[in-house]
């Protein structure tokens, strides 16, 4: 794990404000789960210290990115006449979620996706629904092409992270953590393009919990914590990672002023212990989860985190594993020693 980046925990500003996340707790709360989040024996004794799992896998979509999802199309439905044609740009999850949404709202989405997304992904969104064009080569240039097809096409662009609404769909993560775990000491979160992140630690301020924020991202992806180091949003080259759902290269104006003023710090994890992570998990919480929620555990393996006293959540994003990376997780997999661990 490389050296983490701090950030100031502050009050939360004008962002994303109390009356946008209650209305998406309200729309929300008869068409998401309340996910569990459930406290964990296996890693609170391999660690020490009380742990517990936020299991955002088992939302319809098989990730978080549907809370967001659903509340942009509610304020586009209410806000538009006629048809409504959304876009967005995305390497798997929030395109999934997109065209749930859409699908339940009776819009057509188009999800512009760079060659390399995730094939299980891609192939759920078509069975949703969802229209998929190639295009670029990573989350970044794909976005560039889809916003430009939008204007041309008439089409409305949903952002996968930077939108107000968006963030406050994502926002509901962090009430239901505090109302779940009330004394909850820190959260850790992956980081994309912030999206979540922003979303949870509004969410907990919201709430009055004093949660200190962690964020987490792969190691050489970094666009989050380079950003903060160097007190603007800024590109990071191009990458490869194994947490596909972490592509972006570079956080949005809105999710970077959020995750500066909210969250404590954030660190990398190399992708080898995100795969040991995912192991673990199945193996231990017998849940399949993919990279960009196993992430989270791995980060919690590093002895250089230094977390505070009391209890921890890790917010698991999602479950949905390429099965080529599947087969060589389980192609790898080493039983648990007999005091269970590894």
């Amino acid at each position: 794990m490389i050296a983490a980046t701090t950030g100031v925990n502050s009050a939360p500003g004008p962002h994303i404000d109390a009356a946008l996340v209650d209305a998406a707790e309200r729309y929300l709360a008869d068409l998401v789960l309340r996910s569990p989040c459930e406290y964990s024996p296996a890693l609170s004794d391999r660690l020490r210290r009380r742990i517990w799992l936020k299991w955002e896998l088992m939302q319809p979509t098989r990730s978080f990115k549907v809370r967001g999802a659903l509340n942009k199309m509610r304020h586009l439905a209410e806000t538009n006449d006629g048809p409504l044609r959304v876009a967005t740009a995305s390497t798997g999850n929030h395109g999934l979620a997109l065209s749930y949404a859409a699908r339940i709202h009776g819009a057509i989405p188009v999800v512009f996706a760079p060659p390399g997304a995730n094939p299980a992904k891609m192939q759920a969104i078509r069975e949703m629904g969802g229209e998929i064009r190639t295009v670029g080569t990573d989350w970044q240039t794909a976005y560039a092409v889809a916003l430009s097809a939008s204007a041309e096409e008439g089409m409305s662009y949903v952002h996968s992270f930077d939108d107000p609404y968006i963030i406050a769909g994502q926002a509901t993560v962090g009430t239901e953590i505090a109302a779940q775990v009330p004394d909850v000491a820190a959260v850790l979160v992956p980081i994309g393009g912030g999206g979540l992140i922003s979303g949870v630690a509004t969410g907990l301020r919201l709430r009055g919990s004093a949660a200190q924020v962690i964020g987490v991202q792969p190691d050489g992806a970094d666009s989050m914590g380079q950003s903060l180091a160097a007190g603007k949003p800024i590109m990071i080259p191009p990458y490869t990672t194994v947490a596909d759902g972490l592509g972006s290269r570079q956080p949005g104006d809105l999710t970077f002023a959020i995750t500066q003023a909210l969250v404590r710090e954030v660190v990398a994890v190399p992708d080898t212990a995100t795969v040991d992570a995912m192991r673990w998990v199945l193996s231990a919480e017998r849940f399949l989860v993919e990279p960009s929620s196993a992430i989270t555990v791995a980060a919690l393996a590093d002895p250089g985190l230094d977390l505070p006293d009391g209890d921890v959540v890790c917010v698991m994003s999602g479950g949905n594993v390429d099965p080529a990376l599947l087969a060589a997780v389980l192609g790898e997999h080493r039983p648990p020693t007999p005091s269970g661990k590894e």
